[in-house]
């Protein structure tokens, strides 16, 4: 995990989903870039914030954020499920 410091927060209060853009220098060459995950972050950071991103080795401009919660909330596994049975039901429907 690397730090980069943060430039600009901008929320999108027009949006459904407030959509979040978080632009850091880039830790590897001091570039400006925004950050993926910056909408899963608990608490947003502030300019002049160190805030920790891991680079994406193969892609410096591919940068994300270290303490985005990246986990599935519980109620996507029973929509799946569900999603599942109404093709499946769907498919036997025209198949069968």
């Amino acid at each position: 995990m690397e730090q980069a410091v943060v430039i600009s927060v901008s929320v999108d209060k027009w949006s459904k989903n407030h959509d979040v853009t978080i632009t850091v220098t880039n830790p590897r060459d001091g570039s400006k870039v925004e950050i993926d995950g910056a909408d899963q972050l608990k608490q947003l950071p502030r300019a002049g914030d160190r805030i920790g991103v891991h680079v994406d080795p193969a892609d410096p401009t591919n940068v994300l954020a270290a303490d985005a919660d990246w986990s599935v909330h519980w109620y996507v596994y029973p929509l799946f499920v569900i999603a599942a049975v109404f093709c499946a039901g769907f498919f036997a429907f025209l198949f069968f």
